[in-house]
């Protein structure tokens, strides 16, 4: 899909939107708040980036999986 949106011209946020909405399969959850965990941890380099992590399990608690909780329990732990 790359080379077509590099083909096409496509601006890095309609590159980003069709990864995001293509048919190929996602990551897993825990691969996810992994990324996330990591982030938040570096808050003091970059708040925005802080910011977006909190946007982000915010609408996983609200509207995903029910896996969101113990992963963010057993990141904390960690």
């Amino acid at each position: 899909m790359l080379t077509t949106s590099f083909m096409k011209n496509y601006s890095e946020a309609k590159v980003k939107v069709r990864e995001a909405t293509s048919t190929n399969p996602w990551v897993s959850l825990s691969e996810i708040m992994d990324v996330i965990y990591h982030r938040m941890n570096d808050c003091g380099k970059n708040w925005r980036q802080f910011f977006k992590c909190l946007m982000l399990l915010d609408c996983f608690i609200n509207s995903g999986s029910e896996q969101v909780t113990p992963l963010s329990r057993g990141l904390l732990q960690h």
